[in-house]
């Protein structure tokens, strides 16, 4: 099973600010989350030029990607967390893929 998303709940890990834990730890329950475990920053972050996110908070970890039932060894990464420059009107705007940073795992069997 996977279950994969921007669950609007997360954990307090690293710097980032816990979001409705009680919900992250209802719909993690017997599920490995690889992100959370090994790479850990966070998703809907203040450094993201489109996010509402105040500069002077921490982020949240919200978009996950938990697996049940999967053999093997799990790598996982934030993506997509690269500045973009926008051009509109003939100005350059600072600009993001989204207002959350996605989040990458790879299952090795």
């Amino acid at each position: 099973m996977t279950l994969l998303g921007d669950l609007n709940a997360g954990p307090l890990v690293a710097a980032n600010d816990p979001e409705q834990p009680e919900n992250y730890e209802a719909a993690s329950a017997g599920l490995d989350v690889p992100y959370v475990e090994q790479d850990r920053r966070c998703t809907f972050c203040p450094d993201n030029a489109i996010s509402s996110v105040d500069s002077d908070a921490f982020g949240v970890l919200i978009d996950h990607v938990m697996l049940a039932g999967w053999e093997g060894s799990t790598s996982s990464t934030r993506v997509l967390d690269e500045a973009v420059t926008i051009e509109t009107c003939g100005n350059q705007v600072p600009g993001a893929h989204s207002d959350h940073y996605g989040v990458s795992v790879t299952i090795t069997p």
